[in-house]
């Protein structure tokens, strides 16, 4: 599994549940985007909009095929995650997920997120979402 910069095009691979995914963020030029391919599938696309210096919106969107390998994803999102913390000097990772998404809260547990609040009526459908933070001390 590599990881390489995120391309708009890639869209072209993806079906996103929201399409403020596909249509409503640059991920090419916003942030720190990235896609998990392998023998020329896409596997799912992740990485960041830095908000300020030091605080950055994270995000997952498999694609079809994640589940497929998702232990090399995993482990190739961890080590591309890390580095690209220390480069950038992040002390705060944070993200939302819909209450109802019991497989990706558990997930941001596993890596060490903690739910802070719920956010009411967030999400594109309306739905109430968690809000979920890492934080780190130093790099």
């Amino acid at each position: 599994m590599i990881v390489v910069p995120f391309e708009n095009w890639h869209w072209e691979f993806f079906c996103p549940a929201w399409p403020i995914f596909k249509n409503g963020v640059d991920f090419e030029r916003a942030g720190c985007s990235y896609t998990l391919t392998e023998n020329g599938e896409l596997y799912g696309v992740f990485g960041g909009v830095p908000l300020w210096k030091g605080v950055i919106e994270t995000f997952l969107i498999p694609g079809d095929k994640f589940a497929e390998r998702k232990l090399s994803c995993i482990k190739a999102m961890k080590r591309h995650e890390e580095m690209a913390r220390k480069a950038l000097g992040i002390w705060r990772e944070q993200t939302t997920i819909p209450v109802d998404n019991k497989v990706a809260i558990r997930w941001l547990e596993f890596l060490g997120y903690e739910q802070e609040g719920v956010l009411r009526k967030f999400g594109p459908d309306g739905k109430d979402h968690y809000r979920f933070a890492r934080l780190y001390d130093g790099n």
